[in-house]
């Protein structure tokens, strides 16, 4: 065998190893980022579902009519039923604020759009109707407008929460 044959094959040789050895650490560093992306999904994905829990309990608990039935045996005026349903809105969303890390912002945007509009429900009716007005009648009258308004905002918002947790449940490629 000639010395150049013998380099030649030496060579060969060589670069045969070298590529196997690439294969096998491009073969590792994507198994490893696989077992990363699942143990990642699996620490994520219960506090995530916890977030959207949590934003439809929300979205329940500024439904007008959930309010009114829970808030109006509280106060006997529309005076006083206002703030008192104003605060409700305001508080919820600033006790749940933090769980926007886990929505879409398509998602989050709806949310806060369904805020807006019941705040701007409970507004319009509070200036709308007579101060001494019972509560009674400013409840049935925010009820009333939320059914041609803001209603529509909050089952937007649900909407987009169940389509995100049905995307949510699909397992990504890994």
């Amino acid at each position: 065998m000639t010395p150049v044959a013998l380099v030649l094959i030496v060579l060969i040789l060589a670069a045969s190893f070298v590529g196997a050895l690439y294969i096998f650490n491009q073969t590792e560093r994507e198994r490893m980022a696989n077992e990363f992306r699942l143990n990642s999904i699996e620490r994520v994905l219960p506090n995530k579902m916890q977030a959207y829990e949590r934003m439809a309990l929300y979205l329940d608990r500024i439904s007008p009519m959930n309010m009114v039935q829970r808030e109006q045996m509280k106060v006997q005026t529309a005076f006083d039923l206002y703030p008192l349903l104003s605060n409700a809105v305001r508080q919820e969303f600033e006790h749940n604020v933090a769980m926007q890390i886990y929505f879409p912002t398509k998602t989050w945007v709806k949310i806060e759009r369904a805020r807006d509009e019941v705040q701007k429900c409970l507004t319009d009716e509070a200036k709308a109707i007579d101060k001494r007005a019972s509560s009674i009648e400013y409840g049935m009258q925010v009820v009333d407008s939320a059914k041609n308004g803001c209603q529509f905002h909050i089952d937007r918002a649900l909407e987009a929460l169940r389509h995100d947790i049905g995307d949510a449940m699909v397992i990504p490629n890994l």
